[in-house]
């Protein structure tokens, strides 16, 4: 009598990373590991694309802070590294020029493009009176404004905080943001303690709000003109139990800011605080003060996707379409230290992400069709960085029922059969406790087209030169267990995807 057949599926990967649930609670769209790992459109996973240098040389200093300024003529980079002010066009390579300056070394600095009624410029906050590049002429520490922390531009005038004082400019005069707190020329300043008296950390403009965040609250302001500005009746609460410490970390997309605390990820509307699920409370809560000063987000809109640079962790992505997570992305943005992210656009218009690092460089990220890491701004060398997915756990039917685990397939594209491994692990012959098992585990590993283990149906060559091809592969599976974990290995520089994963054992009963 032939035993019944069980199967379980990997439906995917939109639901992403997910390592805070049980095994067992997975979803079938959900994956455990997503190292180096992005979710495509289509609900696979994918290798992320490489990083290119766009410098020739790296700066001398690391690169604290950056921003990009879409001015009337042309689209500039702007940044501070080593105490001074860089501006440059982007390119392969890149060419800065040291427009000089005084800047702290230490503060990562915030940046506020600025356009008045009569000229534009970048406003720059590093700890002290504010700074302007206005393209042609740095003007430092502008006389009469405050030290400041953080700023941004919201309606037509700066805002900035510093302590538990807001700030803002006037609106009139070619330059707004040079009355920063200045009453006498239409600013002013106003101290914020809608939550007992929190020190602000940042603030965001969102729809008809500016939010102020504190470190473990967030506050509305409503006001923008001469009139309405009332720090009592204009600054209202949001959330009294949960802000951040990082100003950096605070990012506006769409209708939403997302921004972290020590107790996870967070978005923020105008009303309301709710919590992302992530798969980064437990890595945020062990940061120190040193490394929450350094993180720093970016809106990755080409692929609707938010980045957050977490020191010695690695970059985790959260796609706010799928609402999925893939990370931590190491290779360059751990080994080089990311101090720096923002956004800007190519020289045909399309929306590319750059990261400052602590070695000077400037990386140009999701390089298409590019599979490695510090390639130079000539195209040459690179290193290769490992793409990594681990399964939904799988228990064919449930997870008491012992299974003769027989056959594995897996859909997918891959380029690079001779570096791609696939690791099957079981709980061991011996089951008796709930999940997780204690017993040993044993891994079995075996190399794609290694010529003693056949992928696919006769004639299927794996890694074509196809793009875009999708293959469906079978690997034989091995032992008598109550689950299998099943975990990709890729470590080659090319691209590589897999979209559903199915196993097949043959029941074996209860024990």
């Amino acid at each position: 009598m032939s035993l019944p057949e069980l199967r379980d599926r990997q439906e995917g990967f939109a639901g992403g990373l997910n390592t805070t649930s049980d095994d067992a609670a997975l979803a079938n769209n959900e994956c455990r590991v997503a190292r180096n790992a992005q979710l495509d459109r289509r609900g696979a996973v994918e290798k992320r694309q490489g990083t290119q240098r766009i410098l020739a040389s790296p700066l001398a200093a690391a690169v604290l802070g950056g921003t990009s300024w879409a001015r009337t003529s042309a689209v500039n980079e702007v940044l501070i590294a080593n105490g001074r002010l860089y501006t440059g066009t982007l390119g392969l390579p890149t060419t800065l020029t040291d427009r000089g300056g005084t800047f702290s070394t230490t503060v990562y600095p915030t940046f506020a493009v600025f356009k008045g009624p009569s000229a534009e410029g970048v406003y720059i906050a590093d700890g002290g009176p504010i700074s302007f590049w206005d393209g042609t002429t740095l003007t430092e520490n502008i006389a009469g404004t405050p030290n400041v922390d953080a700023i941004t531009a919201w309606g037509p005038r700066l805002f900035a905080v510093a302590g538990d004082t807001l700030f803002w400019s006037g609106t009139t005069g070619g330059i707004n943001g040079h009355t920063l707190g200045n009453a006498g020329s239409g600013g002013g300043q106003a101290i914020v303690r809608t939550y007992g008296g929190q020190n602000l950390v940042g603030l965001a403009p969102l729809k008809n709000s500016l939010l102020l965040f504190h470190r473990s609250a967030i506050s509305r302001f409503t006001g923008a003109t001469t009139d309405d500005i009332n720090i009592e009746a204009g600054t209202n609460g949001i959330s009294g139990d949960v802000g951040t410490v990082s100003k950096r970390s605070i990012i506006s997309v769409e209708n939403v800011v997302y921004f972290l605390s020590d107790r996870g990820v967070f978005a923020a509307t105008e009303t309301n605080v709710e919590p992302v699920s992530s798969p980064l409370e437990s890595t945020l809560a062990s940061l120190t003060k040193t490394q929450w000063l350094q993180v720093s987000a970016v809106h990755a809109r080409a692929f609707n996707e938010v980045r957050w640079a977490i020191p010695d962790v690695g970059v985790y992505v959260y796609n706010y379409r799928t609402q999925g997570w893939s990370g931590p992305w190491d290779g360059a943005f751990l080994t080089s230290g990311v101090t720096a992210m923002w956004e800007t656009t190519d020289s045909d218009g399309k929306a590319v992400v750059l990261t400052g690092h602590a070695n000077g460089h400037i990386l140009w990220n999701d390089r298409a069709n590019t599979f490695l890491d510090n390639v130079t701004s000539g195209g040459t060398g690179g290193t290769t960085y490992t793409f990594q997915v681990q399964c939904k756990r799988f228990f064919a039917q449930d997870y008491t029922t012992y299974k003769s685990w027989r056959t594995l397939y897996v859909l997918g594209d891959f380029r690079d059969p001779a570096n791609t491994t696939c690791t099957v692990t079981s709980a061991g012959s011996t089951v008796t406790t709930p999940l997780p098992y204690s017993a040993p585990a044993m891994a079995l590993t075996l190399t794609w087209g290694n010529g003693t283990t056949t992928w696919g149906a006769a004639g299927t060559t794996w890694g074509g030169a196809t793009a875009g091809s999708i293959e469906r592969g079978r690997l034989p599976m091995h032992g008598t267990h109550p689950w299998a974990d099943v975990t990709f290995t890729y470590t080659g520089d090319r691209a590589t995807r897999i979209s559903i994963v199915d196993v097949v054992g043959f029941n074996r009963g209860r024990r």
